[in-house]
This record gives structure tokens, C-alpha cells and sequence, in this order.
């Protein structure tokens, strides 16, 4: 399939879509080619001048997904437009051969998406997590679904798990030829031969939604979960060290680990923390307040860092971050806020977030096409604060509903669309 359009987009003109934020603390907002109202779901840098990022533009009826590219770090983008599909991860190999997860199909191309094909169509796993372990190995994970290609992603394989209902593979550290992790919601798997078996590594504690795991070898690294429990190990799992920020109601959606001593972890509240210290101190960078959900981090080098996520939001630092300063910021939401869902599309279940400026009855239902409420998800007081609920659509037929909340004069609802 040949790309039709693709264009180069200078700086001077991107003042259309975004305004440059300055961040204290040397984080900046970079200008990039998506809309303001649209998401950056991945991106992916080689060096401070070369990288890519997929995200969303507007072009009606349709939002379509976008693969944005720059050669001269982060001043101008080559910009590619795909046509309508849920593109959320975006991986390489090298700088021509790569691979992008869209929910169900994958695309596979060799000449940095000058050309692409669809290689596989899954209509259960909902692929959204996926690591190289060599050019021809590659790891998959979506839905109660691990997938495995060991020729370079044309064909894939599903692979055998030591329980069956596992939850959504979130993300992969692959170490060498033969040693994998992999996590989900709920477990943590180890494989030593490449993922032909799976071993469970117990988790240090139970009752939160683990999210990423990075290991700088076999023995040591890192776990993240829901309201910033951080844990690391220095002997494969065996020993946990405990590391959680508490306070806090967000769950990691990234993590990037340089070396023993540095790791970056971006939150679903658009909070960056880092350590220089093997996690001794997470120094909380960007405030959980200052942007929205920031779905992908990446540490180049010890000064080189980059982040992306909803509202156009696309950060940089070349400084190695330091903490942010701001004044009057307070640990509570300035304003109503009814996030869109994610994953979304989803299948069968999905988390949606919401901010309360005061104290409260929260009302938040979820209706199908015909006005009909077929699930009441909140129905309480609650204090102000940041919350997420998730949505079980286990006994819902496929199709599109939409999600309401009310709290005093605030009303707002976004749509959601469940594929089975």
C-alpha cells in the first residue's frame, strides 16, 4: 500500500495546532503536528535528532491516525497519514523495518512506512504492548493473548500460558535471546527459553492493576502499578524492594529504565517521576496536574528524554529534567474533568477517569445507542479528588455506548465503543 500523502511541516506553521509551553524544571512542550484535542499514543527515538511518534488528526468525518517523523530533533516533522484504524503502538527494529499495533491488525514495514501490509488480524487480543527480541523475534501482547512471530512478523503464533485467563499483557522486558518478562494486570511471567515456556514470578504484593516491567538484566529491575506502587528486585523476583509513592491515585502507563541507576516512569495523571538513584528517591518531575495522561516515555540518554500523550501533549528535556517548581499548585483538580475511556476501542473491559474539583453526589452511568442505561458505575458522595472506575462490558453485545457523569452543574459524556 503506497502512502499518498506526506508532507513536511515546519515549525513557524505548527502555532495552528499547539502553543509552545516552557516547562520550569527543563521539561519543554514541543509543537508537533496533532491537534490539540487529539492524543499521542507512542513514539520512538534513535538519537536527539531522529524519532517518530503516532498520534491522531482530524480530518472529517474521520479521525485518522497520524505517523509523524523528524530528522533535526523535534523542529520539523515529516508527516504521514493512514487511514482509519486504532493505531496505539508503534515499533521498531531499526530505522526502515517496524511494526504497529492497531488493536487487532498489525502492519509490518521496511522502509520506514513508505510502504506498508497488514500481517495479522485478531479480533479478540486487542494487541497493545510489544517488544523485539531480534529482528526476526517478536514479542505480542493484548487480551488474555500472548503472540509470538519468529519471522520477523509475518506469521504469528499463539504461545501457552500457566493459567488461562491472564488479563491484558501490558508490557515486555526482553533481556537476551532466551529471557522475557512479561506482565499483565494481574501477573508477572518469566520465560528463560524465549518464551517456549512461562514461569509465574509472584508479585511482592496483591490488589493493584500492574501496569510495566523493565529489567536492566536478568536479575534486576523494575514493577509499577496502580497509585505508584513501585517495587524492585535485584534477584529475578525472588525479593522485592519497596519503592511506592503513596498518596496518590495514578497507575504508571510507561516506564524506561537507562541503566541501574535511572528510570523514568510517565502516569496516567501526566506525571513524570525519575530516579538517578535506583529508585533510594522517585523525584516527581511534572506534576500529576499539569497535563493529562501521558501514555509513553523514553530516557535516549542521561539528558535526553522524551514523553507523549493526550491533548497533543509531546514533551522533551535536555536536561535530564530537574523538579518542576510551580506556584500555588494544589494536590486536588482545578476544574471537572470526564477522561476519554482507554483502551478504546476495548474488549471486555476498559478504565475511565475522572477529576472533581469539590465535594459531591457523582452520578456516572453508561447508556447504550438508544438511551437505555445498562450499567451504573458510580452512584455516591464522594470527596474531591481524582478517580478511576473500571467498565466490565463482559455481558454487553459489540457496539458503541456512551458514558455520562453528573456532579452538581457539571454534566459531560464521551463515547466508547466495545468490539467483541
Amino acid at each position: 500500500m503506497k502512502i499518498k500523502m506526506s508532507c513536511v511541516i515546519s515549525f513557524l506553521l505548527l502555532i495552528f495546532f499547539q502553543q509552545n509551553i516552557t516547562a520550569q524544571g527543563g521539561w519543554n512542550r514541543v509543537q508537533v503536528p496533532v491537534p490539540s484535542d487529539r492524543h499521542i499514543w507512542d513514539l520512538h527515538f534513535f538519537s536527539p535528532d531522529s524519532g517518530w511518534f503516532i498520534g491522531q488528526t482530524t480530518r472529517p468525518p474521520w479521525t485518522l491516525p497520524l505517523l509523524a517523523h523528524t530528522v533535526d530533533g523535534t523542529t520539523n516533522w515529516d508527516t504521514i497519514i493512514l487511514p482509519p484504524m486504532f493505531a496505539i503502538k508503534l515499533m521498531f527494529w531499526d530505522k526502515s523495518y517496524s511494526l504497529l499495533l492497531c488493536g487487532g491488525p498489525i502492519f509490518r514495514s521496511e522502509d520506514a512506512w513508505q510502504t506498508y501490509k497488514k500481517t495479522y488480524v485478531d479480533t479478540v487480543g486487542f494487541a497493545g504492548a510489544g517488544e523485539f527480541a531480534s529482528a526476526s523475534t517478536i514479542f505480542i501482547g493484548g487480551n488474555n493473548t500472548l503472540l509470538k512471530s519468529i519471522d520477523s512478523g509475518y506469521t504469528w503464533t499463539y504461545l501457552q500460558m500457566p493459567v488461562s485467563v491472564y488479563g491484558r499483557i501490558s508490557d515486555f522486558s526482553i533481556i537476551d535471546s532466551t529471557t522475557v518478562y512479561a506482565i499483565s494486570f494481574d501477573f508477572l511471567f518469566k520465560s528463560t527459553d524465549c518464551g517456549e515456556s512461562w514461569n509465574i514470578v509472584p508479585f511482592p504484593i496483591s490488589g493493584y492493576r500492574w501496569q510495566s516491567v523493565k529489567f536492566v538484566d536478568k536479575n534486576y529491575g523494575w514493577i509499577a502499578g496502580s497509585y505508584r506502587q513501585i517495587y524492585l528486585t535485584r534477584d529475578g523476583g525472588k525479593t522485592w524492594e519497596n519503592q511506592s509513592i503513596f498518596g496518590h491515585a495514578d497507575y504508571p502507563r510507561s516506564m524506561s529504565v537507562l541503566d541501574s541507576l535511572t528510570a523514568a516512569i510517565s502516569t496516567s495523571q501526566g506525571a513524570i517521576l525519575w530516579t538517578t538513584d535506583a529508585g533510594e528517591n522517585w523525584i516527581e518531575q511534572v506534576p500529576e496536574d499539569r497535563y493529562k495522561m501521558l501514555h509513553k516515555i523514553q530516557i535516549l540518554n542521561h539528558k535526553t528524554a522524551y514523553a507523549c500523550g493526550n491533548y497533543g501533549t509531546f514533551l522533551k528535556t535536555t536536561t535530564g529534567g530537574v523538579t518542576w517548581v510551580e506556584e500555588n499548585n494544589s494536590p486536588f483538580p482545578k476544574e471537572y474533568s470526564l477522561n476519554q475511556n482507554y483502551p478504546n476501542p476495548f474488549n471486555p473491559s476498559t478504565t475511565i477517569n475522572y477529576e472533581l474539583p469539590q465535594d459531591g453526589v457523582v452520578a456516572l452511568k453508561v447508556y447504550d445507542i438508544l438511551g437505555k442505561v445498562v450499567q451504573t458505575l458510580v452512584n455516591e458522595y464522594k470527596t474531591k479528588g481524582r478517580y478511576e472506575v473500571n467498565f466490565d462490558a463482559s455481558s454487553l453485545s459489540s457496539g458503541m455506548y456512551i458514558y455520562e457523569i453528573k456532579s452538581g452543574d457539571y454534566k459531560a459524556s464521551k463515547k466508547m465503543t466495545l468490539l467483541k
